[in-house]
């Protein structure tokens, strides 16, 4: 056989080849993907969207109706439960979010380790104290930002003051220019 018959041939062998090992790892990657959801319980981001779109929609409508019964606040949070699961669960949209995501941050083997880590004691240790750890994080910081508030509002109130003073002080000197030019130049 001629080389230049050959060579379209082992071009398309490499070619497959590398695609079926590119296949491979987007399989291995999009079952890495799987588990992560399950371990992580991804689902739950809809309970906390949920969450999120009740207290919009219970803000707007006491907005315009006046404070709400709790029955009320039921119905909209049970019905956002089933909106957000009818679009983002049974339509797969939630599997296509997570998928996209990691995917794009995260190679086969860096998701197999994410993996294995989730699935080891410290791994579920983390999932379970997790959501305690950033609750008590993020009371701690706000408590420590409560002690300098004094000095930052002393700080802020200094800018603004100097802000308007200076803001005083252009005025001032364009007032006086606008009054010391030619008529001739005022018009």
């Amino acid at each position: 056989m001629h080389m230049s018959r050959i060579a379209p041939l082992v071009f398309c062998l490499i070619f497959q080849s590398f695609s079926t090992f590119a296949s491979d790892q987007e399989d291995e990657k999009s079952k890495a993907i799987d588990t992560l959801m399950e371990i992580l319980d991804a689902r739950q981001i809809t309970t906390y969207i949920a969450q999120a779109f009740t207290s919009q929609l219970m803000k707007r409508l006491e907005e315009q109706s006046g404070k709400l019964d709790r029955a009320v606040a039921d119905i909209v949070y049970s019905e956002s439960q089933v909106i957000m699961y009818e679009n983002f669960i049974a339509n797969g949209k939630i599997r296509e979010i997570v998928h996209k995501a990691y995917g794009e941050h995260y190679n086969a083997d860096e998701l197999q380790a994410l993996v294995a880590f989730y699935q080891s004691p410290l791994g579920q240790k983390t999932l379970s104290i997790g959501e305690q750890v950033a609750l008590s994080s993020m009371q701690q910081a706000k408590d420590h930002a409560v002690t300098f508030a004094p000095q930052a509002q002393e700080r802020v109130l200094n800018k603004l003051r100097l802000a308007s003073e200076r803001a005083a002080a252009y005025r001032a000197q364009q007032k006086s220019a606008t009054k010391t030019m030619p008529n001739a130049a005022k018009e």
